[in-house]
């Protein structure tokens, strides 16, 4: 299982992070829904997309995995 992340698929000036992190194998079928692409999580940060910042703190992954 690898760790992807949902991104907007409709702006892509938008980089901030939307959805994950999801551990996902890649090949069983999954919709993040409407406007998000996934992306391997290590592929998206290098692109630049970074974590939502949390309130009056720094940008940083969330600390629970969804599975």
């Amino acid at each position: 299982m690898a760790r992807y992340v949902g991104v907007n698929s409709n702006d892509p000036e938008d980089k901030v992070i939307k959805l994950g992190p999801l551990n996902w194998d890649g090949v069983t079928p999954y919709n993040p829904g409407d406007g998000l692409l996934l992306l391997l999580e290590a592929e998206a940060l290098e692109q630049g997309y970074t974590w939502p910042s949390p309130e009056g703190g720094v940008e940083e992954p969330p600390a629970e995995i969804a599975e």
